[in-house]
């Protein structure tokens, strides 16, 4: 045989190979394939037979079920089954973790150049909560610095709001009381033998200009290392909720815990506390008043300057996983849902914005029709703050607003109970992907804002603006991440006094919130 026959054959056996090995491997893909299809239709008979396909599982048939691999389940789980499970823990805190980030409100209205408008400020802020929130996520305080005479103040280029805090060995804290028309700030003078905390714009004063107001004022001494911060509004429920409570809940976190509160005594303060945590007040806090000096012996005072650096997200998460661990009432409050409305017609509103008792009839008729029509299962539930004719106590308003689905009404104090709410009632995907999603599958707050045409029912208050769009807990609570929320505008023939929204953008408003 030659040389060129040689190499034909010797082509033709390795081609004859390689035909022969893909063919090979296509019979073992279309086995592969069988094998699959087969295993996924009985996979598929096995979800159907035991409910994981359509219809509900209840918590205790789906915690018996071990039939199948954890990953296969794909029936989504309400989040009160996540609180059931086992490794609920772990669950929680994903839970909070991943919906404290700034959601994008939504307003229902016709009017296409407000929605624009809305969309853009809103926009703006959310981009400022990120800013800040990533700025203290970045700084990683693990605690606050052990200094002698001086300052604590987070280092940044920007203007953006960051820690400040004073601190003076052997200090004297005086309060005084200080309140206008706009509300309450007191007067602090924080002092000791080298020099004095001053800052005019947040009231800390220098001492002696408080000591010729009053000539004897008594002197208490207090061991070892506390810490002060003032606020306005130190006995407004709604200033506590948004102004104190975030910031102390960052300071439990990040002071030692030997250091103690010297917090402006108030009931309401106090009964907030006890509801939040109730060991905190017996083990940090250390109550003061307006008539004494409170001399800091055998340690240092500490004295946070900035009134409002806790409108920050970073802290509002603080405060928030604060509470839940303290509260561990998840599967209680999820049975039972509710749709909250709450009046400003209860005795002792202040600040107007009450909407005409005629007209909050018919929001509440339009609320109800809405629910029937949608199929809610909630129960409506009218809130003014009072129970039985009696203010309704503290506690019984958490629980209230703990199991809340929905919450609507004016901008007010008693709206600010917004931040108990709890997504128990949220539709989580299978626990294996985790995939929640924080936009949709969250409670709800329809809330009524000042707009364009309407910015004129706030009562002006010094450094306020009269600014549409500005007046919402959506701000104040740094984007409410734990809900989703909405707005419709009071309309035009609103006064400070007397207000009125669209029953058309009401409505509209419900049907998208609760649509299925």
């Amino acid at each position: 045989m030659g040389e060129d026959e040689k190499s034909s054959a010797a082509k033709a056996e390795k081609s004859s190979a390689a035909i022969t090995l893909k063919a090979m491997l296509f019979l073992l893909l279309l086995l592969l394939g069988s094998v699959a299809k087969a295993t996924a239709l009985h996979l598929s008979l096995t979800l159907e037979n035991t409910g994981e396909i359509g219809g509900a599982v209840s918590s205790t048939e789906l915690s018996s079920k071990t039939a199948l691999p954890r990953k296969n389940k794909v029936r989504r789980r309400t989040l009160l089954d996540e609180f059931n499970d086992p490794r609920s823990e772990v669950i929680k805190n994903h839970v909070i973790k991943r919906c404290n980030w700034p959601s994008q409100p939504t307003l229902h209205d016709s009017n296409l150049e407000y929605v624009d408008k809305y969309n853009e400020d809103m926009n703006k802020f959310r981009s400022r909560v990120q800013d800040e929130y990533s700025l203290m996520k970045s700084m990683q305080f693990s605690t606050i610095p052990q200094l002698t005479d001086g300052s604590f103040e987070a280092q940044t280029d920007n203007k953006l709001h960051v820690p400040r805090i004073e601190f003076l060995n052997d200090g004297k804290l005086l309060l005084r009381r200080d309140c206008n028309f706009t509300g309450c700030l007191p007067k602090v003078s924080a002092w000791n033998d080298k020099h004095a905390i001053v800052d005019a714009d947040l009231n800390l004063v220098p001492p002696d200009r408080d000591l010729e107001l009053d000539q004897n004022p008594g002197e208490k001494s207090i061991i070892g290392d506390h810490i002060y911060y003032s606020v306005w509004f130190p006995g407004n429920y709604g200033h506590i909720l948004h102004d104190h409570l975030p910031f102390i809940a960052w300071l439990k976190e990040k002071i030692d815990p030997q250091v103690r509160f010297l917090l402006l005594y108030h009931q309401v303060l106090e009964d907030i506390l006890n509801i939040v945590d109730p060991t905190f007040i017996a083990s940090r806090v250390t109550w003061i008043d307006y008539s004494n000096i409170y001399h800091v012996t055998k340690g240092r005072l500490a004295i946070f300057v900035d009134a409002y650096v806790n409108r920050n997200l970073f802290f509002i998460e603080s405060l928030r996983t604060w509470f839940l661990a303290s509260n561990q009432d998840h599967q209680a409050l999820s049975t039972n849902p509710k749709v909250i409305y709450y009046t400003r017609q209860g005795p002792g509103t202040n600040n107007g914005r009450i909407v005409d008792s005629n007209h909050e009839n018919d929001i509440i008729s339009v609320i109800k029709q809405a629910m029937i029509r949608l199929n809610r299962p909630e129960q409506l539930i009218i809130f003014d703050g009072h129970e039985h004719g009696e203010k309704m106590e503290l506690r019984h308003q958490f629980h209230l607003f703990r199991s809340a689905s929905t919450v609507i009404g004016s901008h007010g104090s008693g709206l600010a109970n917004i931040v108990w709410m709890d997504p128990s009632n949220a539709i989580l995907p299978p626990v294996d992907t985790m995939d929640y999603n924080c936009q949709k599958e969250r409670p709800k707050v329809l809330e009524f804002l000042l707009g364009p045409q309407s910015a004129h029912v706030r009562i002006p208050c010094h450094g306020c603006a009269l600014l549409p769009f500005t007046a919402t807990y959506y701000h104040l609570y740094s984007s409410m991440p734990w809900v989703e929320y909405n707005h419709i505008l009071y309309a035009p023939n609103s006064t400070r006094d007397v207000t009125f929204v669209s029953l058309t953008a009401l409505n509209s408003a419900l049907e998208t919130m609760w649509a299925a």
